[in-house]
């Protein structure tokens, strides 16, 4: 956060190594050795970078004993030091005095910029950061930070534009990039995405970061074909780029293409050939192909690699469960729970299996754990409401259910009440379950296609399309 000034030389390897040296030496006891200011400068700066500030601390002290004529400089890495160990009112006490030694000194204003942003301060913050301006040469960090701190006020129209300024007078800082990348699809502004990066890699054809950047934004907006030549641009320019391959298999098989993402994927582990989560991206494909054998091979390879990868072990399940071998699919997914206990999709998934495989007690209670860390979970509150209905054959509890799902979902849900008139009728009950889907004010909601999709058997029930001829009355 505090790297936003340039000591003399510190780009220059050999002046760091010396200086370092000759610190070392005179720790060490062994001599004693003269430092000019910049060696002081390059050497505090080593150990702020190193987290090692009590060291800092004490060298600055020297520094200032020393050139007490040159304190500006020493003063401002104190700061540094009192900001990076959370004392950051003495940090700001500091940086005041020293800003009426050099009012426009560019470092002073932009320390004190992430001073207050790390104190919460935003507006404060872009204050600061904006009076750098002045008097700074990378004008593309500081438009950066200024656009940081809008998106932590949540003012993402001014993120961007900062973004993009930053972006003018640097096209080449990565960082604007991917941030500006990243707001524009946060704020699901994708179409805008793609209007700038268009532009973007036009005006910077060779940069493979602009190319992949404008296959992201073709992706969010689910244009995958045009996606695909994007990131196919982005390869050439960088074919060691891991996160252009993977996103064009995305892309691949977004469209179905699965074999060409397999391909792409073996492609990728040339670059990184012990990856596990390629492998289970691979055995996901051979299952879409509904290629069981290799789909179970790749998943295997992929836990072989990181046991501890939990997709891989619900990947195998699917296998499993395709082949209805439920114990074995049962089995995996506790290994995925044992790895993430707390993944609703994970518990929904087995409660589903117990389910299928006629262990509904096991099924209810892995649906209850669902819905206790998403209790807005309609169809958790469907699928445990259904067991209820069709494998106890209790009417009762399954309404029950129904009407406590309403409650936990804080709104009438429009699905709900579809499922609570469909058991009343389906219990003779027809005249309770016309009155509930009179109260769904949503007038295209297809009520009667959720219903008929729930029990297609519906279809030939007189009573039934009397009761649907009436409602559309």
């Amino acid at each position: 956060m505090y790297d936003n000034f340039d000591s003399p030389d510190e780009n220059d390897e050999k002046a760091i190594e010396e200086a370092l040296s000759k610190y070392k030496e005179m720790e060490s006891g062994k001599v004693s050795h003269f430092f000019d200011s910049e060696e002081f400068e390059i050497i505090i700066d080593y150990f702020i970078a190193e987290n090692s500030l009590i060291k800092a601390e004490k060298i600055i002290n020297d520094a200032l004993t020393q050139y007490p004529s040159q304190m500006v400089p020493f003063l401002l890495r104190k700061a540094i030091c009192y900001a990076s160990s959370n004392q950051e009112l003495k940090a700001l006490d500091i940086l005041t005095e020293i800003e009426t030694i050099e009012p426009g000194n560019a470092d002073i204003l932009l320390t004190k910029g992430a001073i207050y942003s790390q104190l919460q301060r935003y507006e404060k913050a872009i204050e600061e950061f904006k009076k750098a301006l002045k008097d700074y040469d990378e004008l593309d960090e500081v438009y950066y930070s200024i656009a940081q701190e809008y998106q932590n006020l949540g003012q993402t129209d001014k993120a961007i534009a900062y973004l993009i300024k930053s972006l003018v007078a640097n096209p080449n800082n990565e960082a604007a990039i991917f941030e500006l990348s990243m707001v524009f699809e946060l704020s699901s502004k994708s179409e805008d995405a793609v209007t700038f990066f268009s532009k973007f890699s036009d005006e910077n054809p060779m940069m493979h970061l602009s190319w992949f950047c404008l296959a992201m934004a073709y992706a969010n907006v689910c244009l995958y074909e045009k996606a695909i030549q994007a990131f196919d641009y982005c390869i050439v320019l960088e074919e060691n780029f891991l996160s252009a391959y993977l996103n064009k298999c995305n892309a691949l098989m977004e469209l179905e293409q699965y074999q060409k993402a397999i391909d792409t994927y073996h492609e990728t582990m040339t670059i990184d050939p012990d990856n596990s989560y390629i492998l289970y991206c691979i055995g996901e494909c051979y299952l879409d192909m509904d290629d069981l054998e290799n789909a179970e091979k790749f998943f295997l390879d992929s836990i072989k690699f990181s046991e501890l990868f939990a997709e891989a072990w619900v990947g195998l399940a699917s296998v499993y469960e395709e082949q209805c071998f439920f114990d074995r699919s049962i089995n995996c997914m506790e290994k995925a729970l044992d790895l993430d206990e707390d993944n609703v999709d994970f518990l929904q998934y087995i409660a589903k299996l117990y389910h299928i495989s006629d262990n509904s007690e096991k099924a209810i209670i892995f649906y209850k754990k669902a819905l206790v860390l998403l209790p807005d979970s309609t169809d958790t509150w469907l699928d445990l409401a259904e067991l209820y209905y069709a494998d106890f054959e209790n009417f009762n509890l399954a309404i029950a259910t129904l009407n406590e799902a309403n409650v936990a979902i804080g709104h009438v849900d429009n699905e709900i009440i579809t499922r609570i008139s469909a058991y009343l009728f389906l219990n003779g009950q027809i005249d309770e379950a016309e009155l509930f889907l009179l109260s769904i004010q949503d007038t295209d909601f297809d009520y009667i296609g959720k219903i008929l999709l729930y029990d297609s058997t519906l279809i030939n029930n007189q009573p039934f399309w009397e009761m649907a001829e009436r409602l559309k009355n």
